[in-house]
């Protein structure tokens, strides 16, 4: 493999780690809000305020490091920028030009361009940092509107496809399956939420 071909490679693998990090926290935020909403969880409050506060923002920051572009930082833009001046480095990308490639996807990140600005701005203002605008302004800071749920989802989605498309350039290909996280983290919610139930079921 040579050293464009290396440095993809671990471009892939880092953008990767993020992504799975983040739909781990995302799922596990989804499965939780789920069980306290219909009251399956109606106890150690906050213990679980702490769990779907914390993962909410892993999710959030996570997805900042994937889709908001910053100087010097891995971002799956700095993959596509990659990727157009170094053909080279992904030998497999043989149906078409790989700048097309790049191109297309990155008019698709201009698509994102709300979601990635509500998300830098829920990064910035209350989890990076502690704004100002939450003693001067507080109304500013409650009027960045809530992440939707469903979009987030497919986000996620969306980048996994993207990252495996230019994983399977590479020889040999190494492909991220968002699914094959999912059970596991339903399990490990149902689990906890049977024993909080049969404890509960005591009192």
């Amino acid at each position: 493999m040579n050293s464009s071909s290396e440095r993809a490679r671990d471009i892939i693998d880092q953008l990767t780690i993020q992504l799975a990090k983040g739909w781990q926290a995302y799922l596990i935020v989804k499965q939780v809000h789920e069980r306290r909403a219909n009251k399956r969880i109606s106890s150690m409050v906050y213990f679980f305020n702490t769990v779907e506060f914390s993962c909410l923002e892993t999710t959030v920051l996570t997805l900042s490091k994937l889709l908001v572009p910053q100087a010097d930082s891995i971002s799956i833009l700095y993959l596509l920028n990659f990727a157009e001046q170094n053909p080279s480095a992904f030998p497999k990308a043989r149906r078409e030009p790989l700048a097309d490639v790049a191109s297309r996807h990155k008019e698709q990140l201009r698509m994102l361009e709300p979601l990635i600005d509500n998300l830098k701005q829920q990064r910035d203002r209350t989890i990076a940092h502690l704004d100002k605008l939450h003693v001067t302004n507080p109304s500013a800071i409650t009027s960045v509107p809530p992440l939707d749920y469903l979009e987030v989802e497919k986000v996620f989605k969306d980048s996994s496809e993207l990252l495996n498309e230019y994983a399977g350039y590479l020889e040999p290909p190494t492909y991220i399956f968002l699914g094959a996280l999912e059970p596991n983290v339903v399990e490990d919610v149902e689990y906890l939420t049977i024993l909080i139930e049969h404890d509960d079921a005591k009192e």
